[in-house]
């Protein structure tokens, strides 16, 4: 009779072992993949949100002082635009084929495809409309794309609040 209760006992305890490793191994794979994603995004997605930030106030910049078409055509401004618009269609890419399982991470991934849609978006309003005559339209255009790709890198930052402290 103490033989079965120790077995049964046993037994019980084995099944809790077994299922408290497979939780706990699947929540480390869960923050694995989450965290390798987000180095991914390290190498070249957080530079290019940087560097194309530092872009649209140049934008601002130089509209405030009336020399936005000059800067465009003949400074910097096409230019970065052209490089920034090919650094975004190879991230994209990349990150598109991309395979991930974890809720949080496609979370992540949808939330930095759209940011690299947003910026897209603002860089072809800035190439239609750079010129003096269509600088009203640009400043509405702009103002309403950057508010959404801050708004959208808000939802970002919540996202990686959960792994990073």
């Amino acid at each position: 009779m103490k033989k079965k209760i120790f077995m049964g006992a046993l037994i019980v305890i084995i099944i809790l072992g077994v299922t408290l490793g497979f939780l706990v191994n699947k929540a480390n794979n869960m923050k694995n993949e989450f965290t390798g994603f987000r180095e991914e995004l390290d190498k070249d997605f957080f530079p290019l949100l940087k560097d194309t930030k530092e872009h649209f106030e140049a934008i601002v910049q130089k509209g405030n002082s009336y020399e936005l078409e000059s800067w465009y055509l003949t400074g910097d401004g096409m230019n970065n635009t052209l490089k920034y618009n090919t650094k975004i269609k190879e991230i994209r890419d990349r990150i598109v084929n991309k395979d991930v399982k974890n809720q949080d991470t496609l979370e992540l991934k949808k939330n930095v495809l759209n940011s690299l849609s947003l910026m897209e978006t603002a860089l072809k309003d800035i190439n239609t409309f750079y010129k003096n005559e269509n600088s009203h339209l640009l400043w509405d255009m702009l103002s309403e794309d950057t508010d959404k790709l801050t708004k959208n890198i808000s939802e970002q930052n919540k996202i990686l609040a959960k792994y990073y402290k």
